[in-house]
């Protein structure tokens, strides 16, 4: 400015070095809720890649060879009274349903639903099993979930090349497979009393590089199963397969656009934008659904996966209230994947989640190096070919969020000024219920973190788990001054659950 001076300025050219540091401190506010929370969820994968059922009865998740003893603890331990608790569970429907051929098409009119036309056991024993016996087990103790129905596959006589694997819908099979979706639906719901609240059209279906790009063979042995679906196809079966529900007396079952690998996708590749735009698609859409496997921090990548709510935002600007679920999502390292799911809820905006397969089977999953893993990514279960059973870190990291977040619940907001920690706060909505939070430190270094809470005081119950501990107890402390001060180790994950 015109007259300014130099002798103006307080400590010209003083040499005072600031260090640049961060405030451990945290605002936990229930008292500003932000969203309905559905819970956090589990699945579990029989077939998903053999092309043979009866050369190869895949079986991913490994309950076939599991002894007794080891599926009786997966069991307890997920479904249990002092188990994960899961609020959802994700049911696949892969291709063998209805015959290899036309054949074994169930009758002539896909408005109405034969299910004696349809085998929907026997490459399904172990998915029923784990779905029904879990959630008779929550019943016990007044729990419960409900489940989202994914295609991973239709039956090979509905696309253009016939096999499965196919890439192409064969456009005059279109009301064929939403009836295909639709009986899986109903024959869980009315024979396994499995509560199907919505039905997802692929997994993981706009990875169109995954086949060659005039569709002429199934590509590489590796991928599972899945058919190549174009925005528009989303949105044609948003129509079609309200149609076909509602033919069938299913209108109590809603419609979900498929699982895109990132939410990325569903923004950039085009698919919330193909909704929005046609009123009747838009209309029957009852979730938002995608994967989360924002792993690829390169732009360049066709990987390349982020944490955004672009597409969902859109979608809400025309229709507010449209529940988000991540429907899978990668296991990683401790705080890393609680880190991630942190994410998924507060950028992603997610009302629920669930990961990618929690339990393994040993030499189950084909690699892409044409090997047989022990599954196809870090689990929370691995089962071993002589039925033992290990029980990975993971799931007690796992247990530290999912019991926090109950079915029912709101998500809260949280105030954080250090990079290196996160939180997860959710709000009790009613009895039974209790006000909890989730701190994340996700740095090598011990952080004495100053957490202030808004619309919540009283006695809180710490539960921790890091390195050689396991959702263990670390102590109760009494929050009536509005603020606690908790030295987090390094490394840590640790829930803090209200006492009433």
């Amino acid at each position: 400015m015109a007259g300014m001076k130099a002798e103006g300025q307080r400590h010209l050219n003083s040499g005072i070095q600031v260090k640049v540091s961060a405030d451990e401190i945290m605002h936990i506010r229930f008292d500003r809720p932000v969203r309905e929370w559905h819970g956090f969820g589990v699945n579990y994968v029989e077939t998903a890649q053999t092309r043979d059922y009866e050369l190869y009865r895949q079986d991913f998740s490994g309950f076939s060879f599991a002894s007794e003893a080891s599926r009786q603890k997966v069991m307890e331990l997920i479904f249990g009274p002092d188990g994960l608790r899961p609020g959802i569970t994700k049911v696949f429907l892969d291709p063998f349903h209805e015959g290899m051929n036309k054949s074994g098409n169930d009758n002539d009119d896909p408005l109405r639903i034969n299910l004696s036309g349809y085998d929907h056991t026997t490459t399904t024993r172990w998915i029923r099993y784990f779905n029904r016996e879990g959630l008779k087990m929550m019943k016990e103790w007044g729990g419960t979930f409900v489940s989202i129905a994914t295609l991973y596959g239709p039956a090979p006589w509905m696309t253009r090349q016939k096999y499965v694997l196919g890439r192409d819908l064969d456009p005059e099979e279109k009301f064929e497979m939403a009836e295909y979706m639709a009986s899986w639906a109903k024959y869980l719901i009315e024979e396994e009393d499995i509560p199907v609240k919505y039905l997802s059209f692929h997994n993981e279906g706009d990875a169109y590089y995954r086949w060659p790009r005039d569709g002429s063979n199934p590509g590489e042995d590796h991928r599972d199963y899945n058919l190549y679906w174009p925005p528009e196809q989303v949105v044609d079966f948003l129509k079609i397969t309200r149609e076909v529900l509602d033919a069938n007396g299913m209108q109590d079952v809603g419609l979900a656009p498929g699982e895109t690998q990132t939410w990325y996708r569903f923004d950039q590749w085009g698919y919330a934008r193909a909704i929005a735009d046609d009123p009747v698609a838009l209309e029957n859409l009852d979730l938002m659904s995608s994967h989360s496997f924002a792993n690829v921090d390169e732009p360049n990548s066709v990987y390349y996966g982020d944490y955004r709510s672009i597409g969902q935002d859109l979608i809400h600007q025309f229709k507010p209230g449209i529940p988000v679920w991540v429907t899978s999502r990668p296991w990683s390292k401790g705080p890393d994947f609680v880190e991630n799911i942190r994410r998924d809820i507060y950028e992603c905006k997610a009302n629920g989640l669930i990961p990618w397969a929690p339990i393994a089977g040993d030499q189950q999953w084909l690699g892409s190096d044409g090997e047989y893993k022990d599954g196809s990514m870090d689990k929370a279960f691995a089962i071993h070919r002589d039925g033992t059973l290990t029980v990975t870190d993971r799931y007690y990291y796992y247990k530290q969020v999912t019991r926090a977040g109950q079915p029912g619940m709101q998500v809260a907001e949280v105030i954080n000024l250090d990079p290196a920690l996160g939180a997860i706060a959710f709000k009790a909505m009613k009895p039974g219920q209790q006000d909890a939070f989730v701190l994340v430190n996700k740095s090598d270094k011990t952080k004495t973190v100053t957490i202030h809470l808004h619309g919540s005081k009283g006695i809180f119950d710490a539960y921790r788990t890091m390195e050689e501990e396991y959702f263990n107890s670390a102590g109760t402390m009494d929050i009536s001054n509005g603020k606690l001060v908790y030295i987090s180790p390094a490394r840590s994950v640790t829930t803090f659950f209200k006492v009433d």
